[in-house]
């Protein structure tokens, strides 16, 4: 699951684009994405804001959530972020938070993006999986050894490169489901 939540927090990274004053911009941003993303947080030194907080910085400078948290001041240990999301984030809901990412994503694009023909990339990443869950392991997708492991978390990307800048339209959980999936982006 720690795999499938770093994933989620790149995603965060439309928010925080690399031109923009970062800290500024990301806890504004953050702010704006608990429209869509179902957290309740509510702990002693714990909140929903200080976890997105944490979501949007690791997003935005290519760092994981325990590298965050030791760099940040009055946040709490990498671990307790975890165990918060790995509470809220559900495997039955997966699809829902793909729906509410994705809306997230494209919610505030400029009409240009839209307006204008560009060659869309399609990324696949492969997160290895280690864990026995088999709520979790029903998830992961069997692929070549590397590793240690064959089962990985996968998520495929689409983006368009604007001014020299990766902007993410959409993401999909790839599942070893034997259908095919839409992806809609917009």
């Amino acid at each position: 699951m720690n795999s499938f939540l770093k994933r989620c927090s790149h995603v965060c990274s439309n928010f925080c684009p690399s031109r923009i004053d970062r800290p500024r911009r990301a806890r504004g941003n953050a702010g704006r994405l608990t429209k869509h993303l179902p957290l309740q947080v509510e702990g002693w030194a714990c909140t929903t804001e200080v976890v997105l907080d944490v979501l949007v910085k690791a997003a935005a400078t290519g760092k994981t959530i325990e590298a965050v948290c030791k760099e940040l001041d009055n946040v709490p240990d990498s671990n307790t972020i975890r165990e918060y999301l790995n509470q809220q984030i559900r495997i039955a809901e997966l699809r829902k938070l793909e729906r509410r990412v994705n809306r997230a994503l494209t919610q505030d694009l400029p009409a240009r993006i839209w307006n204008t023909a560009c060659d869309v990339v399609f990324d696949l990443t492969d997160d290895p999986f280690y864990g026995k869950d088999p709520e979790l392991l029903a998830c992961a997708c069997r692929g070549e050894a590397r590793d240690g492991t064959t089962y990985f978390f996968r998520v495929a990307t689409a983006y368009v490169i604007v001014k020299h800048l990766r902007v993410t339209l959409a993401v999909l959980f790839v599942t070893p489901e034997p259908k095919f999936r839409t992806l809609k982006i917009g």
